[in-house]
């Protein structure tokens, strides 16, 4: 969870289980569906679905606010996430 206090974002202890348990897989592969080197105006539909996905997924978790995922996002896929 390093990328959580570089990005000076704090996760309650039940977002942190659902990060690292069982759908950790599910997060995984939304994540590699996402290009480490695409810019957001280059994205194919594939990719923003995935965005999306993603997104939502973890929005989903508890006590997760929108503004926090939006900076893991951008810190895990800079030029996808804006």
């Amino acid at each position: 969870m390093t990328f959580l206090t570089m990005l000076d974002v704090g996760l309650k202890p039940p977002a942190v289980r659902a990060v690292l348990g069982p759908g950790q897989g599910r997060l995984s592969e939304l994540l590699r569906a996402i290009p480490h080197d695409q810019p957001l105006w280059e994205a194919t539909g594939e990719t923003l679905s995935a965005a999306h996905d993603l997104f939502v997924e973890l929005d989903a978790f508890p006590a997760v606010a929108a503004v926090n995922l939006g900076k893991l996002m951008a810190r895990k896929r800079p030029g996808s996430s804006p």
